[in-house]
């Protein structure tokens, strides 16, 4: 087992590098996503090739905290280009194997921040790769795996849906209901 593990890709599609300290309040002014460069070799001592730090947001606000969120990954792999490459096409998947860095896929698990058609495309631009749909329940764009009864894809959804196809981010599924993934 060990042996097909390092000769595989290996992804994560759903770690934050350290789960203790981001769930963790940190203390005042701390930086959750601040790394030595040992912590970053610890990280890629467990043979995690690509990690995915999805979590799910929601709620007022949503736009500015993805955007907050984004930006903090964003700055982790500049701050640490040595370690870090983010992963922006399928190219890159190769490209991390031959080299000796973790790649992060940056996703959300859910789509909330998607308030206008366009910002599918703008957060494409910020680096985002992966959008799942919703996340347990209904929102704007489909219903969830929790909802009581499963309406699909709204209209909205469906040009979300269509708009990340165009600029080639991952449609993903998990969490949604039945009907939705259908659709």
């Amino acid at each position: 087992a060990i042996d097909l593990v390092k000769e595989s890709l290996v992804i994560d599609m759903l770690s934050l590098l350290d789960m203790t300290r981001f769930f963790t309040a940190p203390p005042k002014g701390e930086d959750p996503l601040k790394f030595t460069a040992e912590e970053l070799q610890n990280i890629k001592a467990s043979g995690i090739d690509i990690f995915h730090p999805a979590v799910g947001m929601g709620g007022p606000g949503v736009k500015e905290d993805s955007l907050q969120f984004f930006g903090a990954y964003n700055g982790l792999v500049a701050e640490h280009p040595e370690y870090l490459m983010r992963i922006d096409s399928a190219a890159d998947l190769e490209k991390i194997r031959s080299s000796d860095k973790m790649g992060i896929i940056l996703g959300l698990q859910n789509s909330d921040h998607f308030e206008r058609v366009s910002d599918v495309k703008m957060f494409y631009q910020l680096g985002q790769r992966v959008s799942q749909l919703t996340y347990n329940s209904q929102n704007r764009i489909a219903s969830g795996s929790t909802d009581r009864i499963d309406g699909g894809i709204s209209d909205f959804g469906a040009a979300i849906v269509s708009a990340m196809n165009e600029v080639g981010m991952v449609v993903d599924v998990s969490h949604c209901g039945d009907r939705t993934t259908l659709d």
